[in-house]
């Protein structure tokens, strides 16, 4: 019962809203939701942590002002900027060079595919701390961000829900 409910609301959305073309692939003219999620995530980090003095012997402070982002095919497109935001995109040989330059560890943003939640979406944008030790890559979960979307007919744009945080 449940699902066929899902599917007459998933149906019903689609037909309201005849226009809208969902693809992973957004087109340059149109609204990239990786990258609406990516800078409001950055912003909420920022306003609710940016004051914390996360730096240690063995870590760098988070600057939620200028981030590194994984590099991977959701990341190729986005923007490395918007407003007082940067993003710097690292693959794995970028992440390796940094941390030996660093010798201590640093946090990098990665960004999850989109989860369709009924006539939702929702994006999640987790913060690990990353080492190479030993040959090898390290990615401690630290914290995240969940960034919900809909879609609005009358304005034919993905507008955000919400925007949460959540950590370890």
């Amino acid at each position: 019962m449940y699902s066929v409910q899902r599917l007459l609301l998933a149906t019903s959305l689609l037909l309201m809203c005849s226009q809208i073309a969902i693809s992973q692939e957004t087109p340059q003219n149109q609204q990239n939701l990786y990258a609406t999620a990516l800078f409001a995530s950055l912003d909420k980090m920022a306003k609710d942590w940016g004051g914390i003095n996360d730096a240690s012997d063995h870590t760098i402070r988070t600057d939620y002002h200028r981030m590194i982002v994984e590099k991977d095919d959701v990341t190729e497109s986005l923007p490395d900027s918007l407003g007082e935001y940067r993003v710097d995109y690292f693959d794995e040989d970028e992440l390796i060079a940094r941390y030996r330059k660093l010798r201590k560890e640093f946090a990098v943003l990665r960004i999850h595919p989109i989860k369709n939640e009924g006539a939702k979406f929702r994006i999640n944008i987790a913060l690990y701390w990353f080492s190479y030790k030993k040959e090898t890559l390290n990615y401690a979960l630290s914290d995240w961000s969940d960034v919900e979307f809909h879609y609005d007919c009358e304005k034919k744009k993905w507008m955000i829900d919400e925007v949460k945080l959540g950590g370890v």
